[in-house]
This record gives structure tokens, C-alpha cells and sequence, in this order.
């Protein structure tokens, strides 16, 4: 008779997790040794299903525990080699692994605020129409439901604040949830991550948040227009950037001198961060690129705290909810950094940037990047 206790105690349960074309991947295995370094995790082949690469390489890259089983088990987040050895076409962590790379000095920083909605049928937010739990045909409006409390104004708690506990047990740094101006839209903040550990621990993040949606039945949707109409709120993934040298005393010249090596590289980034962003990116404003004090209307804000301490960091609002956090981070730390014209282009093509200011303290407010749903009403965190 087989003792099972201790064969489920003397291994380890070890789930690959990665990024591919049709979304986040994992699959099992047992290992029969004690992980302490990432050094120590094999890499895996991986033959692909139907319509996939027929074989390639998933090396481990970082390592978290794993929410879903015993406190032993761990999540081992991958990126995909072929079998040369060259990185796969799709693999956007190695790129932005040399970026990194050649601007450690300068200790590039990060906070992601990561927008999504719940879903029942991979479309339509809780509380809409069609939804399992809405019977009216006209949804309510915005405005209770940012930051709320009650049934009538939250849908989806239960799933937000399971996911914010099971990032933390798994060791991902989670710094914080709330629920968003669209019923059914909720928001989690990844950071203070350095360098290419932003990309790891918000990829990781969604992956328990895909996973604890199998377990109660909600679909996830990072469309950043997930509901059209100027009145409805978008969905974005807002990134806050440093430098060293932003963080020093009078970093602020170094902020400022940050955001205008951004206006160069305007038009590709938009191209860059998220698919379908041009929705959720209102009419001419798109091609405009903006910064203000306390504008969360702006292409690129910069917090009153900051301006008033004349250092810290600024907030880039033009990434889309569906953004590869790869190559959001590593095009900000390359424009900014390395200073260079070459950032590779996507499919939307946007028209020369041009520079508008605005700072809302003073009332000088010209047109800028503003989501469909008009001014922000979010609270100053």
C-alpha cells in the first residue's frame, strides 16, 4: 500500500506558466528536489497543440508560490525559446531584458495599475444588460460604483479580494484593489517593481486572476473599451515610471527632461502599448501628446506631490488594459534612458506628436489624451 502522504510531502508540484499568441499558458510537473535558486528549475519542451509552433523551450524565469496548492508548491513564470536557441518571435521579455540590462544604473522603477472587467460571457460587464444578475435593459450610471460599497453599486468583490489575497500568498507584489467607475470594472496595483520584475509579477497577477475566474465563472476582459459610448469609462493600464536620477534632490529637471525624450517616441508608443487603444483614445487628442500637474486627463501626469517635492516619479495614462507590461516598461526606460529613435513599430498607425501642456492647478487646461469617458473622476491616491 502506497503511503500517500509522503509522496505528496516529499515533492514539489512546480506549475510552467507562460505567455503565448492565444493567451496564458501553464502545465504540471513534480519535481523531486528542493528549488532554491532559478538556476535549480529545468527547463521544459513544450510540443504545441493545433495551430501552434510544434515544439519549443520554456525556460523558468521567476518563481512565486503557489496560491492554489501547498505552501511547498510554486509557480514558475517561463519565457519561450526554439529550439535553436534563439528567443521565440513572441517572446517579448527577452528584449526587454537587454534594455534593462544596459540601464541598471539607473534603477528604472515601476507601478502598474492594472484595469479589467468582470464578465459572465467574455463581453458584457457584471451589472449590464445580458448579464446573469441585470434584467433592466438600461445599465445604471456611472459614479456610485468607484470605490464603492453595497450590492447595489459592487459586483465582483468576492473574486477582487480573493485575487488580492492569493497574490500576496504567492508573493507577487500587489500593493492594492478598488473597484473602478464601470460597474463590474475593478483595478489591482502592481509595484514598487525594479526593472524586468514588473513584467513578471503583473503577467503572474493575471494569471491567478484567470485562474480564480475558472473557479467562479467569470470571464476577464481587458478590452480597453469593453462598453461604447462616450458615457461609458475605459480601461487602462497606467504606469508609473523613475529613475534614479528622478528620485534624486531636484530630480524634477530629470522628470521633465523624461517626458519630453517621450513626445519624440509619441506616435510609436501608441502603436506599442495595448491593441485597439485608439477606442478607448478619443478623436483628435489622440495624436497629441500632453503632461500636466495633477491631469489625469494628460498623456502624462505628474502628481501634486511630486511637483511640490520636485522629485519622484511621473504616470504615463496612455497604455491600453491589454498591454504586454514587457514592452510598456522596457519602451519608456528605452526612450527615456538609452535615448534612442529605434523602438520597433505595431499595426495603428498614429500622426506626429505634438506637445501641449496643462496643469489643472492653474486653470490652464488645452486639449490633451482623454479617454472617451471625458475628465477623470478618480481620486487622488
Amino acid at each position: 500500500m502506497y503511503n500517500l502522504n509522503y509522496r505528496i510531502n516529499s515533492k514539489i508540484l512546480a506549475e510552467y506558466v507562460w505567455q503565448s499568441d492565444k493567451g496564458l499558458k501553464s502545465k504540471s510537473r513534480t519535481l523531486e528536489f528542493e528549488v532554491n535558486r532559478i538556476e535549480d528549475l529545468p527547463k521544459w519542451q513544450y510540443a504545441g497543440g493545433s495551430g501552434e509552433e510544434s515544439e519549443f523551450i520554456l525556460v523558468p524565469r521567476a518563481v512565486f508560490r503557489d496560491p492554489f496548492r501547498t505552501e511547498k508548491d510554486i509557480l514558475v513564470f517561463c519565457d519561450r525559446y526554439l529550439g535553436n536557441g534563439e528567443p521565440h518571435p513572441l517572446n517579448t521579455r527577452a528584449p526587454a531584458l537587454k534594455i534593462f540590462e544596459q540601464t541598471e544604473k539607473q534603477v528604472p522603477m515601476f507601478g502598474i495599475e492594472q484595469e479589467y472587467v468582470m464578465t459572465k460571457d467574455g463581453v458584457t460587464p457584471l451589472g449590464f444588460p445580458g448579464s446573469e444578475n441585470v434584467s433592466k435593459s438600461v445599465p445604471r450610471p456611472e459614479g456610485p460604483h468607484y470605490c464603492g460599497v453595497g450590492y447595489t453599486n459592487i459586483l465582483g468583490r468576492p473574486l477582487a479580494e480573493q485575487h488580492y489575497r492569493y497574490c500576496i500568498n504567492a508573493g507577487v507584489n500587489i500593493c492594492g484593489i478598488n473597484a473602478e467607475l464601470l460597474h463590474g470594472q475593478w483595478e489591482y496595483q502592481i509595484g514598487i517593481c525594479t526593472g524586468i520584475e514588473a513584467g513578471d509579477h503583473l503577467w503572474v497577477a493575471r494569471y491567478i486572476m484567470e485562474r480564480l475566474g475558472e473557479e467562479h465563472g467569470i470571464i476577464i476582459n481587458y478590452d480597453p473599451k469593453p462598453v461604447e459610448g462616450k458615457e461609458w469609462s475605459a480601461s487602462g493600464l497606467h504606469v508609473n515610471f523613475s529613475t534614479h536620477d528622478m528620485r534624486e534632490e531636484d530630480g524634477y529637471k530629470n522628470i521633465i527632461n523624461g517626458i519630453e525624450r517621450l513626445k519624440i517616441h509619441h506616435s510609436t508608443h501608441l502603436q506599442l502599448f495595448g491593441e485597439g487603444n485608439e477606442k478607448r483614445l478619443s478623436g483628435e487628442s489622440l495624436e497629441k501628446f500632453t503632461y500636466g500637474v495633477a491631469d489625469r486627463s494628460a498623456s502624462i501626469r505628474i502628481t501634486q506631490d511630486v511637483f511640490d517635492a520636485k522629485k519622484g516619479y511621473f504616470e504615463d495614462r496612455r497604455p491600453a488594459s491589454n498591454a504586454d507590461p514587457f514592452v510598456v516598461t522596457s519602451a519608456l526606460v528605452k526612450a527615456v534612458c538609452l535615448h534612442e529613435e529605434d523602438v520597433p513599430h505595431r499595426k495603428m498607425q498614429v500622426p506626429e506628436a505634438k506637445l501641449e501642456t496643462t496643469n489643472q492647478k492653474t486653470g490652464d487646461k488645452r486639449e490633451s489624451l482623454r479617454p472617451h469617458h471625458g475628465e477623470d473622476r478618480r481620486v487622488e491616491a
